[in-house]
């Protein structure tokens, strides 16, 4: 599992799903429909489709427990998974999950789900080669730079990006700290 974050933010169109399972099957992020979170909702069979060259089906497991864990854990011990639940900004989110617990969210904020209702995509290997994608270890990803011995920049640009495109929108246009007079 190579932990990647979304690109798309939003409780409705967010791509959170996307990111978790491009996390899981170790793919670049702009691979896969930025859709698929609502294709799976709306079309399970399409889905189940889709997911079949990965070498994958599905099952889908919910919970109204405050401690997001079904017990006893349905899916097979050690594997990665998609957890899902109402996310602490709103709307529903969708996390990665390893035996029920949460492993990482895809989120900037990294705040994770709220307590109660919570739901998990468990997905049933087809063949040996997906068996053991389930299972690998957490990775990082390696850029290119790393590869070819270049000094990488440690810069948040995240971070700088979303300050940047706030100021550009005007997010902060007429806003300063109380008792500061222009």
């Amino acid at each position: 599992m190579i932990p990647q974050t979304q690109t798309i933010l939003g409780p409705v169109h967010g791509d959170c799903y996307r990111t978790v399972l491009a996390s899981i099957f170790e793919v670049p992020l702009e691979t896969l429909p930025a859709d698929l979170g609502w294709r799976r909702f709306k079309d399970p069979q399409g889905f189940r489709k889709w997911l079949r060259p990965w070498g994958f089906d599905y099952a889908i497991v919910e919970w109204d427990r405050p401690d997001l864990k079904p017990v006893p854990w349905p899916g097979a011990a050690g594997t990665w998974h998609l957890l899902g639940g109402a996310s602490p900004r709103s709307g529903n989110h969708a996390t990665v999950g390893k035996d029920g617990q949460l492993i990482w969210d895809p989120h900037p904020a990294r705040t994770g789900l709220l307590p109660g209702y919570g739901n998990a995509d468990i997905f049933l290997p087809l063949n040996a080669a997906a068996a053991e994608l389930l299972r690998r270890p957490v990775r990082s990803a390696v850029s290119p730079a790393a590869q070819t011995g270049q000094q990488q920049d440690e810069t948040p640009w995240g971070f700088i990006g979303l300050l940047a495109m706030m100021v550009g929108i005007g997010f902060f246009a007429g806003r300063r700290p109380a008792g500061v007079d222009r």
